[in-house]
């Protein structure tokens, strides 16, 4: 299902309230992204002042003088049903990234917090360069990370 290539690169965000902020990368070829913004899982690495409910807006940008397209909009992680939520769990295992529910080891450690309110997104995209917007659902601020992974 997976393939064994992995690039991978992380963000860690602090966000004003009512803020949001945007991260960019680009693509060449056709991949399979998990792209995540990650708020509660956070305090099982002592961050306290995390983002309660990130939320997040993938876009392709445009160069002929439009707005970028809008590929998708994704509230909470397990939000799609429980066969994407389970791509996810699968892909965000596969990369070796902190799961978002509770675990008694990662890596040798115990991750005590079920986190239902980060997002993620298991995408395919084409050639481009993209942007992710990430700002709280209820207009809160707080530390984010935001970490894009081709999986495929």
């Amino acid at each position: 299902m997976l393939d064994a290539e992995l690039l991978f690169f992380l963000i860690l965000f602090a966000v004003a309230d009512g803020g949001s902020t945007i991260a960019g990368f680009t693509i060449t070829g056709t991949k399979t992204v998990l792209i995540r913004a990650v708020g509660p899982k956070l305090q099982d690495f002592g961050v306290t002042g995390f983002m309660a409910d990130p939320t997040m807006t993938l876009n392709k940008s445009r160069f002929d003088g439009h707005p970028a397209d809008v590929i998708a909009t994704v509230d909470n992680w397990d939000s799609g049903g429980a066969e994407s939520a389970a791509r996810i769990v699968a892909a965000v295992a596969f990369a070796g990234l902190p799961p978002f529910l509770a675990t008694n080891d990662f890596q040798g450690n115990a991750l005590p917090t079920d986190d239902t309110t980060s997002t993620a997104a298991l995408v395919t995209l084409t050639e481009g360069v993209y942007t992710v917007v990430v700002s709280d659902v209820a207009g809160g601020g707080g530390e984010v990370l935001i970490d894009v992974t081709i999986v495929e």
